[in-house]
């Protein structure tokens, strides 16, 4: 079981696991974790951070706005194990899949919000997984080897995308 804090519009600031069963737990099973807090600054307002490792990563889907941008992605493992990053909506949100990746492209660009903020410029990104070396032929596009960790900032309509090494 998983116990966990969260206040509207903040960070979890603690969380704690407790194992299933009849296992007795420790008593350091019980003690909250803090989450460290990013050392640098948000990349915009209401942002959110979540992050995955790139390596061991066997399938890889992301989940589409309607306008074709990344909204989320959701990476299996070699060992079983998933992690998702953004704002997973599973059922809603169009997917694409990529099996076996060995790259993953990112294409940083910028939207107009014409609904809530009425004109503001919003950081939004392209995201495209590669089982193979490859060119694109829109200029803007980085690619990276399946290596280091994704870092994924969101809020409900931007998103910054790093590649931590």
């Amino acid at each position: 079981m998983l116990v966990f804090d969260k206040t509207e519009l903040n960070l979890i600031s603690y969380f704690a696991a407790y194992p299933r069963g009849g296992e007795k737990p420790s008593s350091s099973c019980l003690e909250a974790h803090p989450f460290d807090r990013p050392q640098r600054p948000f990349p915009f307002h209401e942002a959110i951070l979540s992050s995955a490792p790139l390596e061991g990563v066997v399938r890889a889907r992301t989940f589409l706005r309607q306008d074709g941008l990344c909204r989320a992605i959701l990476l299996e493992y070699s060992n079983g194990a998933r992690r998702a990053i953004g704002d997973c909506r599973v059922g809603i949100d169009p997917v694409e899949i990529w099996n076996m990746p060995k790259h993953v492209c990112i294409f940083k660009t910028t939207t107009i919000d014409d609904l809530v903020h009425r004109g503001a410029i919003l950081q939004v990104a392209k995201v495209r997984f590669s089982e193979r070396e490859h060119q694109h032929t829109e200029s803007g596009w980085t690619c990276h080897a399946m290596g280091g960790t994704f870092e994924f900032w969101f809020s409900h309509n931007q998103s910054c995308i790093t590649i931590l090494s």
